[in-house]
């Protein structure tokens, strides 16, 4: 066997196991994950975000992973952390009107969460 057509057989299988290796990739990652519908969790009572809470200056702060940072979202309102304060405007039906926004009228809130951090990351930011 000639060396180029050594050389063309192997480029040619070395492309078709990538091309292989994306399909079950998209497959496995795009195609195979369960996507749901509705709030995640069990029904949130409205009676307790009927009235305030408090008047004081409630501070919140956010310390974590990927998961309070946001990553992953479709916007920075609908981020973990920020749903926990505020209600995104295209929010649930049955979630409207229950964050703690709406019992916690002085509310404050700071977000130092990092994607990829690990608890002795957070200790460092405590």
């Amino acid at each position: 066997m000639k060396k180029w057509n050594k050389q063309r057989l192997i480029a040619i299988s070395v492309v078709g196991l990538l091309a292989i290796g994306a399909a079950v990739f998209y497959v496995q990652y795009y195609l195979l994950r369960p996507i749901g519908s509705g709030p995640a969790g069990p029904p949130v009572a409205a009676e307790p975000f009927a009235k305030g809470w408090t008047e004081r200056t409630v501070q919140v702060v956010g310390i974590g992973d990927s998961i309070t940072a946001g990553r992953g979202a479709d916007s920075p309102e609908h981020t973990f952390f920020n749903r926990m304060l505020t209600n995104p405007a295209d929010e649930y039906a049955d979630m409207q009107g229950k964050s703690l926004a709406a019992v916690l009228p002085n509310l404050q809130s700071e977000n130092f969460a990092v994607s990829g951090s690990t608890s002795k990351d957070h200790l460092a930011t405590i």
